[in-house]
């Protein structure tokens, strides 16, 4: 098939074969285990074709995990579609080639579209380093895919007009059309549907997650949300939201939620909406959400305790302040404390994610980023989640490569994984992050204290920290004296 043409592509099939890829490793099997979530975006750009007359078939391969041979077998057993979509995150990229070649070699002539973080921001090399691929999407796909749908079945519109796609010129090079907007009015959407296996696994796991707004206004330079979506925060009102909530938990049973919003307390509006439908309905099941250290003060913990949530995600991310000015986070070590203190004070745990290897950190700086992290994940009040600085494609990070002098040591994709040393400094090297990943995950968690990446003295720091600890442990023993 000749993507490039503008003439009718003419296919009858009504059938659409959406895949996540994976990367099989240690580090993703953890990830499975720890977030065993659906394909959220592909759930929803399911529910559009399926509004447009389609059927469609999503393969979950973090979900269900299979090699070659049983991958093939699957697609033995469904329809032939009119086109198979893809969508790959950076370390499983390499995968998702694979994928695309067992597709087109099963099935010859039919179309194949990439997408998803990693394709939106490098779609020329993967279009080159996969010539299977027919076409990529930039961005969101839920118009792309009706458009190009069209297209394939009617011919028209024609390619060259269906904006954020990317196709195959006659010469076999990438073409890229002017981006598209974004949807600002989110409610339009259907509610995801999730398959027999999904919903088995809500019901064993006790959980349903959602995805509720797009966009970021935050700034991070290890991100690239906000590149992806936009700095506008676009959300679905709290009438969908609770609406979404009621009815799953008359289909599907489910003893927690959560929103996977990077930020779902942006909007506080919204949230005390959402809170008093939810009393109102009675649904006040235990939840969590993510929120941003720099919005968390005590009316934001009131509401959230109202409402039963368990559990708040924070970024915190470094436990240096002259780090966490660099990454643009906009907050202070005492900033985060009192965060911690204000969710303690009513209950609710929180989970602090920390990242190692800032292009701007120091030993010295990792080290205390080590203090804090492990001290609060020994304690009864919040768990630590710690990664290591990865320069995902779309981050400032990544576009300033040369401007912060990082020193890249592999360029293989499968290694983009928050987990495995990507790039060192003049302040750090890659055996550096290692050994720091390397106590956060066994040494600290064998009661060994300290990093030991310097010989600096840091007693101040952790004498400030145990005060807080001690602080934290003080009130919670007040509370529980009182029956609070």
């Amino acid at each position: 098939m000749n993507s490039g043409s503008e003439g009718t592509a003419m296919n009858c099939s009504s059938h659409i074969i959406l895949i996540q890829s994976c990367k099989q490793s240690l580090i993703t099997e953890k990830y499975s285990e720890r977030y065993p979530y659906p394909p959220i975006g592909l759930l929803y750009i399911s529910n559009i074709g399926e509004m447009n007359g389609y059927d469609v078939t999503i393969l979950d391969l973090y979900l269900e995990p299979m090699g070659r041979r049983e991958f093939l077998k699957r697609l033995e057993g469904l329809d032939k579609p009119v086109l198979v979509g893809i969508s790959s995150y950076t370390d499983s990229i390499l995968d998702a080639y694979k994928i695309a070649a067992a597709v087109k070699g099963f099935y010859g002539n039919i179309p194949i579209i990439m997408g998803g973080a990693h394709v939106s921001f490098m779609y020329e090399s993967v279009m080159r380093e996969c010539p299977v691929v027919d076409y990529c999407c930039i961005g969101e796909g839920e118009a792309v895919l009706v458009e190009l749908l069209e297209y394939l079945r009617y011919g028209s519109p024609v390619l060259s007009s269906i904006k954020s796609l990317v196709y195959r010129g006659p010469d076999g090079e990438p073409v890229a059309n002017e981006k598209r907007g974004f949807v600002d009015f989110l409610d339009i959407a259907p509610f995801p549907w999730f398959s027999e296996k999904m919903q088995n696994c809500i019901k064993n796991d006790g959980g349903i997650i959602f995805v509720s707004s797009r966009g970021c206004p935050g700034e991070c330079v290890f991100c690239a949300s906000r590149a992806l979506s936009g700095s506008k925060y676009r959300y679905h009102s709290a009438e969908w939201i609770a609406s979404l909530v009621y009815f799953y938990q008359r289909f599907i049973p489910f003893r927690m939620y959560g929103p996977l919003d990077d930020t779902f307390t942006v909007n506080r509006t919204r949230l005390k909406k959402f809170v008093t439908y939810m009393k109102q309905m009675n649904m006040c099941l235990p939840w969590s959400c993510k929120s941003r250290v720099d919005v968390i003060d005590n009316e934001l913990v009131e509401i959230l305790h109202s409402a039963n949530c368990i559990l708040v995600h924070i970024g915190v991310e470094s436990g240096d302040d002259d780090v966490l000015r660099a990454i643009k986070k906009r907050i202070t070590v005492d900033d985060i404390l009192n965060a911690i203190s204000l969710l303690s004070s009513k209950g609710i745990r929180a989970e602090c994610s920390f990242i190692l290897g800032h292009p701007t950190d120091s030993l010295e700086s990792m080290e205390r980023t080590l203090i804090l992290a492990s001290k609060l994940d020994n304690s009864d009040v919040s768990i630590s989640v710690v990664g290591i600085c990865t320069p995902f494609p779309g981050t400032k990070i990544w576009n300033r490569i040369k401007e912060y002098g990082l020193r890249i040591n592999s360029y293989n994709w499968r290694t983009f994984d928050l987990g495995t040393p990507i790039f060192s400094t003049d302040k750090f090297t890659l055996n550096d992050l290692r050994r720091a990943f390397f106590f956060f995950n066994y040494s600290s968690k064998a009661g060994q204290g300290m990093p030991g990446l310097t010989e600096y003295d840091h007693s101040p720091y952790v004498k400030k920290i145990d005060h807080f600890m001690y602080e934290i442990k003080t009130m919670k023993a007040n509370m529980k004296k009182d029956g609070a």
